[in-house]
C-alpha cells in the first residue's frame, strides 16, 4: 500500500493507477508487467491479434487509427504475450531503441533469450557445446552453414551461464560477422533444432525505431536493415511489431519493396486500435477499481468515481488510455489530499480540482452537462 495514503478510505488495498503507464514484463507488479488487462473494451482487437498469431506468420503489425503515444498498443501486445507463454509456446519481449541500427533492437532481443533461460536450456540440449555439433545441427535448416556464424554461435554459447547476462553484450559486439541481423537468424534456428521451434518475438515501441530514420541515407539503411530481418527470421520465427500511421508510412517509404513481399500491412495482417468511447472508460476504470478493491466490497464499483465524472475525463483525455490511466491516479490523489472526499459533479467542476486532475485542459463541465460534447 502506498505510505502516503491509506487508500481503505476509498475501499481499495492500493492505488490501481501508476503514475507512469508504460509496460514492463519483467517486474512483478501485474498494473506494470501487462497482466492487468481490461480485455473487454479490446476484445475483438485481441481476438484477432491472438487468431493471427496462432497461424505462425512472419509478422503481425499492431497499429493505432492515429498517430498519439498511449494508445495501448503495448498493453495488448504484452497480453498476447503472456497468453503466449501461458500456452507453453517461445515468447521474447523486447523494446525497441531509437537508434539507427537494426542490431541495437535484436541485442535486446538476445538478452530477452538469456533473460529467459533459452540460451542455457540450447546449451543444455547441444551438450557438448563445439564447432561440429553446432554445425551438424544447423544442417537441418541451411545446406551449408556459414563457418563464420557456426564459429560465432560456438563463442556465445561457451561463455558461463552466470556471466551470459552480463557479457553477452560485449563479446557479441567482439564477433565479426557479416551482419548481426544474419547471426540472429542462425541462432533461430539453432533453437528450433532442440526444440524450441517458432519463437514469438515482440518488439514494443517499434515505431521509434522506424522514426529515427529520416533523409535519403538513413531511409536507405532502414530499408536494407528490414529487409535483412525479414529475411532472417522467414518461416522461422513470428514478428509482433508496434506501429503508428506515421511510422508505417515512414516504413513503407523506406523497405516498400521488401514488406510487400514478406510482410504486407494490410487489414489481414494488422490489429489496429480505437480510442476508447466513454461507455469503454467507464468499463476500464470499473475493471481496474475492482482488482484493488478491499474484502468484501459489494457497494458502487465505480466508488468514489461517478460515472459521468469517468465519462467526461475520458472525453477530455481524448480516449487514450494512458491518459486516462494518469487523469484517474490525479483524481483519486486529490480526492484523497481532501479527506478521501467524492470525486463526483461538484469535485470535477471546482476550476482547482479540474486543473489538479486534468492539468492544463480547460473546464468544460458545463459543456459537458449541457450535451454539448459527445458522450458515445
Amino acid at each position: 500500500m502506498s505510505q502516503s495514503f491509506n487508500w481503505q478510505r476509498y475501499s481499495l488495498t492500493d492505488i490501481p493507477f501508476v503514475d507512469v503507464p508504460a509496460i514492463n514484463v519483467s517486474v512483478k507488479d501485474p498494473r506494470i508487467n501487462g497482466q492487468l488487462f481490461c480485455e473487454e473494451v479490446v476484445q475483438a482487437e485481441f481476438a484477432k491479434l491472438m487468431r493471427l498469431i496462432s497461424t505462425a506468420p512472419s509478422v503481425v503489425y499492431l497499429n493505432s487509427a492515429e498517430t498519439v503515444l498511449g494508445a495501448g498498443k503495448s498493453a495488448l501486445m504484452a497480453a498476447a504475450y503472456w497468453k503466449i507463454k501461458d500456452q507453453k509456446k517461445v515468447a521474447l519481449w523486447a523494446e525497441a531503441t531509437g537508434g539507427l541500427s537494426a542490431s541495437t533492437t535484436l541485442g535486446r532481443v538476445i538478452d530477452g533469450m538469456v533473460a529467459e533461460g533459452l540460451l542455457d536450456e540450447l546449451r543444455q540440449a547441444i551438450g557438448t557445446v563445439d564447432y561440429q555439433s553446432i554445425h551438424d545441427r544447423l544442417t537441418s535448416a541451411y545446406s551449408r552453414p556459414l563457418p563464420t556464424m557456426v564459429g560465432a554461435l560456438q563463442k556465445i554459447l561457451q561463455i558461463p551461464a552466470e556471466d551470459k547476462a552480463k557479457k553477452f553484450a560485449n563479446i557479441r559486439r567482439s564477433i565479426q560477422v557479416s551482419t548481426p541481423i544474419e547471426l540472429f537468424g542462425y541462432l533461430i534456428a539453432l533453437l528450433g533444432s532442440v526444440g524450441l521451434h517458432h519463437p514469438f518475438i515482440f518488439i514494443d515501441q517499434f515505431e521509434e525505431y522506424v522514426q529515427s530514420h529520416f533523409g535519403r541515407a538513413m531511409l536507405s539503411r532502414l530499408g536494407g536493415d528490414v529487409n535483412d530481418l525479414l529475411r532472417a527470421c522467414g518461416q522461422q520465427a513470428t514478428l509482433i511489431l508496434s506501429l503508428h500511421p506515421e511510422a508505417e508510412n515512414t516504413l513503407m517509404s523506406a523497405a516498400g519493396q521488401y514488406v510487400r513481399t514478406f510482410a504486407p500491412i494490410s487489414e489481414a495482417t494488422t490489429v489496429t486500435l480505437q480510442r476508447l468511447s466513454p461507455p469503454q472508460s467507464v468499463i476500464f476504470t470499473r475493471f481496474y477499481l475492482d482488482k484493488f478493491r478491499t474484502e468484501n466490497y459489494t457497494e458502487d464499483p465505480l466508488r468514489p468515481f461517478t460515472e459521468e465524472v469517468v465519462r467526461y475525463i475520458g472525453l477530455v483525455t481524448r480516449g487514450v488510455p494512458r491518459d486516462l490511466i494518469i487523469a484517474l491516479r490525479r483524481a483519486l490523489i486529490e480526492g484523497a489530499l481532501q479527506g478521501y472526499v467524492p470525486l463526483n459533479e461538484d469535485f470535477i467542476e471546482n476550476d482547482k480540482n479540474h486543473g489538479q486532475v486534468l492539468l492544463d485542459s480547460p473546464n468544460l463541465w458545463s459543456t459537458y452537462k449541457q450535451g454539448k460534447m459527445i458522450t458515445s
